[in-house]
C-alpha cells in the first residue's frame, strides 16, 4: 500500500479538495451566503486550479507544493472581503496563470535536464496539460458569461463540465496516464524512450572502469542517503538510473561490485536502516506501521529483509529498544550499521 500520508504529490490532490471545501465552508459559515451553482462553480474551479500544478515528468514536486499551498488557501481567503463570487473566479485564474509561469521557470533552472530522452515523455504530458488548460479557461469563461446572462442552466452545465475535468486531472495522475491519447500509443512512446536511453561505454581511454563505477556508486549513496527515494515503495531501478544519468545494467554492476548486492537488497537494505532509526525515535511503533513507513509493500517482505539484514526480526529489536530505553533511556543498545559505500571503502583499504 502506497505511503500517502508521506506522499507530497498527494498533499497536493488532497489541498485541491481542501481548496474548494474551505471556499464554499466561507461563503456559508462565515459570510452567511446562500450556496448557489455559481458558488459550487468557482469552488471547483479553485479545485482544479490547484490539480494543475500536480508535477508531470521530470517536474520538481516541490516548486508544484509550494505554489499549491497559497493557491489553495487563495479562494476562501478572497471569499471572506469579497461577496460577488464571480470576481473570485479570475483571481483564482490569475494565480493559476502565475503558478505556472513560476513552474515553466523552474523547468529550465537544470539544463542538462531538457536533453534527457524521458523529456519526450514530458512533452506528451505537457501538450494534454495545455489542452486541459484551455478548456478550463473555455469552462470559466463560460461561467462567468452564464452570470452574467442569469442562465442557471447554464451554470450547471459549466459547473458539471469543471467536475468532469477536477476527475479527469485525478485520474490520470493515479493512473500515470495523459488521458489524452490511447494506451497503446502511450505504450509505444515510452518503449520507444526506453531504447532511446545512452548506453554506457565501459572500456573509456580517458578514465579507467574502477574510477568510473566509484564515482557513480557515489552519486547513488548520496542520492539515497541525502533525497531517501527507497521511502517509495514503488522505487526501481529505472528511476534511480534516470536520476544519476546512467542505464539500468550499468548501475546494477556498479551496485552488486561495490555493495555486494543486487538493486532490490540494496534499497531494502536503506529501508531497513530507516525503520531502525524509527524504532529508535517511537518505540512504541507497530511493525506494520514501520513496514509502511519505511518503503515495504507488506509485513512480509518486511519482515524477511529485516531478518536477512539484523540477524533477528522487528519485533525482537522493538522488545529489546523498549527494554533498553525503559533502563538506559539515553541508549537503545543497538550498534548503527556501516552504510553499504562505507563498507565498500573499508574493503577497499584492507
Amino acid at each position: 500500500m502506497k505511503r500517502l500520508i508521506w506522499s507530497k504529490h498527494y498533499c497536493i490532490k488532497l489541498l485541491s479538495a481542501v481548496s474548494a471545501a474551505a471556499f464554499l465552508f466561507v461563503r456559508w459559515f462565515v459570510s452567511r451566503m446562500p450556496v448557489t451553482a455559481l458558488d459550487f462553480g468557482v469552488g471547483l474551479a479553485a479545485a482544479d486550479a490547484v490539480a494543475f500544478l500536480l508535477p508531470v515528468q521530470g517536474e520538481d514536486v516541490d516548486v508544484s507544493l509550494h505554489c499549491a499551498l497559497p493557491g489553495a488557501a487563495l479562494p476562501a481567503a478572497a471569499a471572506v472581503f469579497i461577496d460577488n463570487t464571480v470576481i473570485i473566479l479570475p483571481l483564482v485564474v490569475l494565480s493559476l496563470a502565475c503558478a505556472l509561469g513560476i513552474r515553466l521557470f523552474a523547468k529550465y533552472r537544470n539544463v542538462r535536464d531538457i536533453f534527457r530522452p524521458e523529456q519526450a515523455w514530458h512533452m506528451v504530458e505537457s501538450d494534454a496539460r495545455w489542452l486541459y488548460l484551455l478548456l478550463y479557461f473555455v469552462f470559466c469563461s463560460f461561467l462567468i458569461m452564464a452570470d452574467s446572462i442569469g442562465s442557471v442552466a447554464l451554470m450547471l452545465v459549466m459547473t458539471a463540465s469543471l467536475a468532469a475535468l477536477y476527475a479527469v486531472l485525478l485520474l490520470r495522475s493515479f493512473l500515470g496516464s495523459t488521458a489524452f491519447l490511447d494506451s497503446g500509443k502511450e505504450k509505444k512512446i515510452k518503449n520507444t524512450i526506453r531504447g532511446m536511453m545512452p548506453a554506457v561505454t565501459i572500456h573509456d581511454e580517458s578514465e579507467d572502469e574502477t574510477v568510473k563505477m566509484n564515482k557513480l556508486y557515489e552519486k547513488v549513496v548520496a542520492l539515497m542517503e541525502n533525497k531517501k527515494p527507497f521511502l517509495d515503495d514503488e522505487y526501481s531501478l529505472s528511476d534511480m538510473a534516470a536520476s544519476v544519468y546512467t542505464n539500468k545494467s550499468y548501475l546494477s554492476k556498479t551496485i552488486n561490485v561495490f555493495s555486494g548486492r543486487n538493486f532490490c537488497q540494496f534499497v531494502n537494505y536503506y529501508r531497513i536502516m530507516y525503520s531502525v532509526e524509527l524504532m529508535k525515535q517511537d518505540p512504541h511503533l507497530r511493525v506494520a506501521e514501520l513496514a509502511s513507513m519505511s518503503g515495504f509493500h507488506t509485513v512480509v517482505t518486511f519482515n524477511m529483509a529485516f531478518k536477512l539484514n539484523m540477524n533477528l526480526t522487528p519485533s525482537e529489536l522493538l522488545a529489546k529498544i523498549r527494554l533498553e530505553s525503559r533502563t538506559r533511556p539515553s541508549s537503545c543498545g543497538v550498534q548503527a550499521p556501516v552504510s553499504p559505500f562505507q563498507s565498500s571503502l573499508q574493503d577497499a583499504g584492507n
